[in-house]
């Protein structure tokens, strides 16, 4: 994966206070990913794990959206736990992402 080198992110959660950063990276193929940086409450999120904007952006209004896969350094896909709200998270990024609300960090 390279890192697409632009600041990174930030994207309001959908559930409450507090934001999630992240950044956006591309693969060999040029695929683009998302990788959560941090939770400014301070809670878990998934560490190491890059997800594709192409698997799961037409689902990103999807409140049932359940994010069961992701991507590791070596582009191995790997099961994601879901006590990390990963699911929410990842909608807050896409949301903020495609639908043009993002804003530097």
């Amino acid at each position: 994966m390279i890192k697409i080198s632009i600041n990174n992110r930030s994207a309001k959660k959908l559930g409450g206070q507090g934001c999630i950063d992240y950044s956006l990276w591309c693969d060999g193929e040029g695929l683009l990913y998302v990788k959560i940086e941090g939770n400014s409450d301070g809670g878990i999120y998934p560490r190491d794990t890059w997800f594709s904007v192409c698997k799961y952006a037409s689902q990103r209004e999807n409140t049932n959206l359940s994010v069961i896969q992701g991507v590791d350094e070596n582009s191995n896909e790997r099961p994601v736990d879901k006590n990390h709200n990963t699911s929410a998270f990842l909608r807050a990024v896409l949301i903020n992402l495609i639908d043009g609300n993002a804003k530097s960090g």
